[in-house]
């Protein structure tokens, strides 16, 4: 296993030679959770390599591409952290906390598209970083930021992200669960919405099986954690239909 890109097949919509990205090998990294350490170590030790002269992690294993984005390091800060080597990347949690404290992930960052991404990739790292000392730091002014965006409108891969962030943070969002129910398709699934965007034309990337997935979990970890009384929302039928 070696770094991933998320192209699969020929790059479409960019260019014809597409290098390898850290957002994509962190996730790989996380979900299948190889076996050879030796491996990932050498893998984070390339990522460490990679950065810019401010000692940010770059999105891209090129030298030529040297693009940065806050969700893309909050992603790649959960890797370290993980195999406890969160230390090595200092500059980076430094920038991704200043972009949580200034808000300016507001108007989404380079690669993704809504504010909610950067606040749920963020509360994932944080519920997995294993550090009390940056939770106890951090849940707080990550639990006002996502007060402050309940109740914006959104597609459905947003007000999950939404939804996911509040019940890590403990914040019931009764509005929220029923704004997302109401769009459930006759199908049992939801509209792709954005997750993702090309960094130079914007055009915007989405995907049904995502956004229901996203959906689904949202409602579900929603609900049952805060016991809401939502609107009809016929999961358990609709679920056997994807």
């Amino acid at each position: 296993m070696r770094p991933n890109h998320h192209p699969i097949g020929k790059p479409l919509l960019t260019t014809e030679v597409y290098p390898d990205d850290l957002d994509t090998t962190a996730a790989a990294l996380l979900t299948l959770e190889p076996e050879d350490k030796a491996l990932i170590g050498s893998m984070l030790d390339d990522i460490v390599m990679n950065v810019d002269v401010n000692g940010i992690v770059c999105t891209y294993y090129d030298p030529t591409r040297q693009r940065i984005d806050p969700v893309v390091c909050v992603n790649i800060l959960r890797l370290f952290y993980r195999y406890g080597r969160g230390h090595e990347l200092a500059k980076t949690l430094e920038w991704v906390q200043e972009t949580l404290y200034s808000r300016t992930y507001l108007v989404g960052t380079r690669y993704y598209p809504t504010p909610e991404a950067f606040l749920y990739f963020f509360s994932r790292f944080l519920e997995t970083s294993g550090d009390e000392d940056l939770q106890d730091s951090l849940i707080p002014i990550l639990r006002q930021r996502v007060t402050e965006r309940i109740g914006f409108p959104g597609d459905a891969i947003c007000i999950s992200m939404r939804l996911l962030a509040c019940s890590f943070v403990g914040l019931p969002n009764p509005v929220d669960v029923d704004v997302l129910c109401s769009m459930q398709c006759e199908d049992g699934g939801w509209p792709a919405g954005s997750v993702y965007r090309y960094g130079k034309s914007g055009i915007s990337i989405g995907n049904r099986g995502l956004a229901t997935a996203l959906s689904i979990s949202a409602i579900r970890k929603v609900s049952l954690l805060f016991s809401l009384n939502t609107t009809f929302c016929p999961l358990e039928i609709h679920c056997l239909l994807i």
